[in-house]
């Protein structure tokens, strides 16, 4: 929170009547923060070393002047990796609860900020004599936080500042030299004998079919360094629905859990939700486990049925790099379409290199399968 900052520029700022300018400026950062986000064009911005605030036109109120609104963006590296990102945010929390200007904070909810996972809580400060909603939206990527903090003036009318505040957000990009592949072309692949999907790919990804060219695909991310170990990987494995009385997406996401618990070392549940894919109903699980290879590592399955089939989009990554490689993931996901192969798994039977991932021939191909399969 950012009382000093602001305290300062209500005192330096001229008073200034609002006008409804719908012109946007762009404040591009690469050299210290790495990012880029558009403002309005009337509104005043200023720099405070790590960070960069954007104040709104100020108002006279009797005698005095106030801000009504403030948007800081402020990039941090953290002292370490973050492993627990849900107890960082539970004692950021607690350390606001200290600040003698802020109320204590709203219950914590999930949002997204740059394509990326991010949390979202909102409180009440006071700065000099006036009184300002607080909210603030927290990303952690690697050994960096990215903060948005916006203060909304109570004077004002929430409703005419909160669109200009969400275009604010909207257009926040982060601004890495990580290969993540979201500027680079994408390549189409197209499977409609066997496998019966289509998506597209990161052009610099690698891609491994499956020996049989039927039962699954892998993407891998290119190394970013001599000493880079861990090659992010997206996944689509297909297997069959055989003679079982309940398919509904919630049974299939309490197997996968269940399948995940038995072959993946340390696993932890992280998040799980029902989805859509293409209007499809799906499970949405994120978790985290100790890879044999990797070490340490964070996943998220997408699970869904077509037909006789049941199609698992896998998504492997390093869990500093996670949200990093998030929105081209995401595009991948939004490109991804199931054809129609009318019964193509009724009558095949199960090979040899499937018993040895599972005994359970209903269950969805884990990611230890998939790699035992690929090296096959």
């Amino acid at each position: 929170m950012y009382a000093a900052p602001l305290q300062q520029a209500i005192a330096t700022t001229t008073a200034t009547k609002t006008t409804n300018s719908n012109a946007f400026l762009t404040c591009e950062n690469n050299s210290t923060l790495g990012v880029k986000i558009q403002y309005p064009s009337n509104w005043q911005r200023d720099s405070y070393n790590n960070k960069v605030a954007f104040f709104a036109p100020s108002l006279a109120e009797g005698n005095k002047k106030i801000i009504p609104v403030a948007m800081f963006v402020e990039v941090d590296n953290l002292p370490f990796q973050i492993t627990d990102v849900e107890d960082y945010i539970s004692h950021y929390v607690n350390h606001l609860r200290n600040h003698a200007a802020i109320t204590e904070p709203s219950v914590v909810t999930l949002t997204s900020l740059a394509g990326n996972l991010a949390h979202n809580f909102t409180a009440s400060a006071k700065i000099g004599q006036d009184e300002y909603h607080a909210t603030d939206i927290i990303m952690l990527s690697g050994v960096k936080k990215y903060e948005m903090t916006y203060y909304i003036a109570k004077q004002t009318e929430l409703s005419s500042y909160l669109p200009t505040i969400q275009k604010m957000i909207d257009s926040f990009e982060i601004n890495i030299g990580i290969p993540n592949s979201s500027g680079n072309s994408f390549l189409t692949y197209e499977n409609n004998s066997t496998l019966g999907v289509k998506i597209q790919y990161p052009a610099n990804w690698e891609r491994i079919e499956s020996e049989d060219d039927a039962h699954g695909v892998l993407f891998l991310s290119p190394s970013e360094s001599n000493s880079d170990r861990f090659l992010e990987s997206f996944s689509i494995s297909s297997s069959s629905l055989f003679n079982s009385n309940n398919n509904s997406v919630d049974e299939l996401a309490r197997r996968a859990i269940s399948e995940h618990i038995e072959h993946l070392p340390d696993f932890q549940l992280v998040y799980t939700k029902l989805i859509t894919v293409k209007d499809n109903p799906a499970y949405l699980l994120v978790y985290k486990y100790t890879d044999l290879v990797f070490g340490k590592a964070m996943a998220m399955d997408i699970g869904m049925t077509n037909g006789y089939n049941v199609y698992v989009l896998s998504y492997l990554a390093d869990p500093a790099k996670f949200l990093i490689y998030l929105p081209t993931i995401q595009k991948m996901i939004d490109s991804f379409e199931i054809q129609n192969i009318l019964n193509r798994f009724v009558e095949r039977s199960v090979t040899p290199s499937i018993f040895l991932c599972s005994d359970n021939i209903d269950a969805i191909i884990n990611l230890d399968c998939l790699s035992i399969m690929f090296q096959r």
